[in-house]
């Protein structure tokens, strides 16, 4: 009996060792990289700290948004580089951590992240309390990138006078390089180049694992006169004793000194060329038609309601300190979306009730104490669903549409529900929701280009708006020329084509000529009728005509059309009958719903003091590290290898055992035992 249940026991282990294993080989393919197939270290808020903090390498590490368009852009240019300096990981590594994922939340708070994206420097044996160095240099282009890395490097070393990276220092004379053990190098090699060159340094970070070749940089005017040196730069090879062996200057490029060098020593030379893996990301991105059900363009509650979500949750929360013009714009944008969002009576309280409280600070808030005090708000009239569904904003991958589309749709409900409640008010502001919106983009939308773009539009606001009914086609204007400048984009989703809204199809009087041609082709020289696009815009997003119940029922039809096949028209009268109970019983579901917002902020707490603990433990409190990562069974990642060990010392102890007795089988086992 109790040798089955020590069997179980170590049964048990293995299986939560495998299920920690593939957990986190599964969080590792989240976002836009994926550490399967990209030669970027996919980073998390479980693993960031212990990875990247006291490690003797420099990281270049991207905090990203994966709903961002210019982080989709960059994100192939990242992937170019990551691989580009692959041979460089004994001195370099390139990493990313996506901050829309709810988990990272906190650390990219912690982290001071509020523009997307983010590039961030942690050089060699930072500690835990380092937030890392913000990268505010160019990064077009990856050679640009591979240079500022270099320039990194050397500036590391210069400072710390670190050992390891001394090979990125060039050498004053060739003494300088014999004095490493040059019996275990089969080549010996020199760049001689001029001040500025990049091209030694390259060369020597791309072959820093090739133990047989020793390389060095030397600048031009040290360069020995026996050597002959008359062109920069040039790739000599010395024998043991500094003696000349082979001089080469004609057409010097990183690939060819590296494939030369390892061909001389003997290794294998790849002389493809480097991979692009944006075509493979590209490829990775089309998405199956088959598989993906269009929806008909339309105002979703739900679509409200999660962007909302996110917004509170994510955008905001992720501020580390909200204070000065950040703040007013905050409370400005609150008190907006309180007056005016078209959501029903519980949303309506729970804005107003975070207004209320949003009103009142002074100074400054932090991003969590935002975040505990919106969760502490919510009650069982007063509620904000804690789920972000997208139906009308739906992507036909996570990475597209979302949260942008979403945004927009709340932006253009704020500006019509203003105008039917204030077109007969002489004494309203009519700037007032537009202005609300352009300072919360600035202060808060993550996607920094996004951002940038939209403040050039909206710069003129005050002097442009005169009435609400302008407001309403502001937005409408500045959408269309979002949509414009971003057809055919590389974030743009393929089956969501970016078109001037609304399409003939949507409103044919919106136009004021006939057009023959495909209505989703961008045109330049389209004139609108604006009195019917306001007529059209006030139909789209009036608070009438965006009903949850409208949100469940297309919801129903995307599923039906996708699993089944059928038409989903066809089920519309039963999905008619259920609306109301649905909507029923999501309110009897709103105090259990609520218990369990406070228990995730419970969590939320407890995860947080962990991770304080860990990140600020020093060197001889490592059992603090090891307490903090036990399981419900007590056992820690150290405790199951040892039972691991212990179990297969115990069986190869018993099975020698049983061979060494087995041999003297019919003999004494001790003289003390009788014959």
């Amino acid at each position: 009996m109790r040798i089955f249940y020590f069997e179980s026991s170590v049964l048990a282990l293995w299986l939560l060792f495998f299920f920690n294993v593939s957990h986190l080989t599964l969080a590792e393919t989240a976002g836009l990289y994926n550490s399967q197939t990209d030669d970027v270290d996919v980073l998390n808020e479980n693993d960031f700290v212990r990875t990247v903090t006291g490690s003797s390498k420099l990281w270049f590490v991207e905090f990203y948004n994966s709903w961002c368009g210019h982080c989709i852009n960059f994100a192939p240019l990242w992937k170019n580089l990551a691989t580009s300096v692959k041979a460089w990981s004994c001195f370099i590594h390139i990493g990313a951590i996506d901050c829309a994922d709810e988990k990272n939340v906190e650390m990219c708070r912690t982290y001071d992240i509020s523009l997307f994206p983010t590039i961030k420097t942690f050089f060699p044996h930072s500690k835990p309390i380092d937030i890392g160095t913000d990268y505010n240099k160019a990064r077009d282009s990856v050679d640009v990138l591979r240079h500022n890395l270099i320039d990194l490097s050397v500036q590391y070393y210069m400072q710390s006078k670190d050992p390891q990276w001394e090979t990125l220092s060039p050498i004053n004379s060739v003494d300088d390089i014999l004095k490493y053990r040059v019996s275990s190098h089969s080549v010996i090699a020199i760049i001689t180049e001029d001040k500025g060159s990049y091209l030694g340094k390259e060369v020597i970070l791309d072959l820093s694992k090739y133990s047989k070749i020793l390389i060095r940089s030397m600048l031009s005017d040290v360069v020995p006169v026996e050597y002959q040196v008359t062109h920069f730069p040039s790739l000599l090879l010395i024998d043991k004793k500094g003696k000349l062996k082979t001089r080469i200057h004609s057409n010097l490029t990183t690939r060819f000194c590296v494939n030369y060098l390892k061909n001389v020593s003997g290794y294998a030379t790849n002389i493809s060329g480097i991979k692009d893996p944006s075509m493979g990301y590209i490829a990775s991105m089309k998405p199956t038609l088959k598989s993906i059900q269009i929806n008909k363009p339309a105002a979703h509650m739900q679509d409200l309601l999660s962007g909302i979500h996110y917004m509170f949750q994510q955008e905001i929360a992720i501020r580390k300190n909200i204070n000065g013009k950040s703040l007013k714009s905050l409370q400005n944008f609150i008190e907006v979306l309180s007056k005016y969002f078209p959501g029903e009576t519980s949303v309506s309280i729970y804005l107003s009730k975070v207004n209320s409280w949003l009103s009142t600070i002074q100074y400054s808030i932090t991003g969590k104490s935002w975040l505990e005090k919106i969760d502490s708000l919510q009650a069982e009239d007063a509620f904000l669903p804690k789920k972000i569904i997208w139906i009308g904003c739906r992507g036909s991958r996570p990475q597209y549409r979302g949260y942008p589309c979403s945004l927009w749709t709340i932006f253009h409900a704020l500006t019509v529900n203003a105008y039917l409640k204030n077109r007969n008010d002489l004494l309203s502001n009519p700037a007032e929701v537009l202005s609300a919106i352009s300072d919360y983009v600035s202060k808060f939308f993550g996607c920094e280009e996004c951002s940038r773009n939209f403040q050039k539009m909206s710069q003129n606001i005050s002097s442009v708006i005169h009435s609400h009914e302008d407001s309403v086609l502001w937005l409408w204007e500045a959408h269309n020329k979002v949509n414009k400048r971003l057809h055919n984009d590389f974030s743009e989703d393929p089956l969501h084509p970016k078109i001037q809204f609304p399409s003939v199809e949507m409103c044919s009087t919106c136009y004021n000529q006939n057009i023959k041609d495909n209505s989703k082709i961008i045109k330049t020289n389209q004139k609108w009728n604006k009195a019917a696009i306001l007529d059209f815009m006030v139909h789209f997003y009036s608070t009438n005509l965006i009903k949850v119940s409208e949100s469940i029922k297309n919801s129903y039809n995307n599923l039906l059309a996708e699993n089944s096949g059928k038409t989903a028209e066809s089920f519309l009268g039963k999905l008619e009958n259920r609306t109301e109970e649905l909507d029923w019983w999501e309110k009897k579901q709103r105090k259990r719903d609520l218990q369990n917002l406070h228990s995730v902020k419970e969590q939320r707490r407890q995860n947080h003091l962990r991770k304080l603990i860990e990140r600020n433990v020093n060197r001889h409190d490592t059992h603090l590290k090891v307490r903090s990562s036990r399981t419900f069974w007590i056992f820690s990642e150290i405790d199951i290898g040892m039972c691991i060990i212990f179990y297969i010392f115990c069986l190869s102890l018993l099975i020698f055992l049983y061979f060494h007795f087995a041999r003297r089988k019919g003999k004494r086992l001790c003289k003390l035992l009788p014959y």
